[in-house]
């Protein structure tokens, strides 16, 4: 008999310096329990972190120069990140899950950007580094890199046309079906969205947006005045086999009654 994959998808997490951290641990004992519960069962378990685990405003060239640009330092973002990251293995407690980190634009892009337009800085950033991934266990995979879970793809996120842009859009999940032709996990657009359709040979392919894993009512999205529409919690897929899973849901505010100290 096949051995199946249950992935805990944790989708992005845009932590900044003064943020409630809390939620990580959260997370890490759930992880835990997840752990435990695939195990007994016979299944693979993987935890994979979808891109964008600091907002790094410091970073940006939107605010580059500004007044609000001031306050913000590269070296408080990595503490913040790094601390987040504490948080949540100590809700894992030392389980020996699989774990996986996806790198996205606000630790890709944005720094690359910064660098070329500051090449003195050379060196001096590397976010997915600076977290401390690989020292934790985690392993680190490449922005826009895909990794796969059997035939299910997860990126931060995925891109078409000859401008290489992002799939998005209101019916999304549909898009990403309609132009990668596979089963795919995104995070980046802070939306959920899950769309599937069988394949005339029978198969079942499905794809889905994670939403964030921050309160939308934080003060880091004060910019945009549709973040209503984002949704914050968690993903579980169970039984992942070949191109297809069963899904779960789960909303920030359940998991913190739930599974906070």
């Amino acid at each position: 008999m096949r051995t199946t994959t249950d992935v805990l998808v944790i989708p992005d997490a845009h932590v900044c310096p003064g943020q409630d951290l809390s939620r990580f641990y959260a997370a890490g004992r759930l992880a835990q329990d997840l752990y435990f519960a695939a195990t007994a069962a016979g299944r693979n378990f993987i935890v994979i972190q979808m891109g964008d685990f600091g907002d790094f405003e410091s970073t940006s060239m939107h605010s580059d120069g500004t007044k609000g640009s001031m306050d913000k330092v590269y070296l408080e973002d990595i503490a913040a990140c790094r601390a987040a990251l504490e948080e949540f293995h100590r809700g894992l407690g030392g389980t020996p899950a699989r774990l996986v980190a996806l790198e996205g634009n606000h630790e890709g892009p944005r720094v690359s950007r910064l660098l070329s337009k500051n090449p003195r800085y050379e060196g001096l950033m590397d976010p997915m580094k600076d977290i401390g991934w690989e020292e934790r266990g985690w392993e680190v995979v490449a922005f826009k890199k895909l990794f796969m879970v059997d035939d299910v793809a997860f990126s931060h996120y995925f891109t078409s046309g000859v401008m290489d842009r992002a799939v998005g859009g209101v019916n999304m999940a549909r898009s990403l079906l309609t132009k990668q032709y596979m089963s795919c996990i995104a995070g980046h657009s802070h939306t959920l969205d899950f769309s599937s359709l069988a394949r005339a040979d029978g198969v079942r392919l499905s794809a889905m947006s994670t939403g964030v894993f921050c309160d939308f009512n934080d003060p880091i999205f004060d910019w945009n005045g549709s973040s209503h529409n984002y949704w914050a919690g968690l993903v579980i897929l169970r039984r992942v086999e070949g191109s297809d899973f069963d899904t779960e849901m789960l909303r920030l505010s359940s998991l913190m009654e739930d599974y906070a100290e």
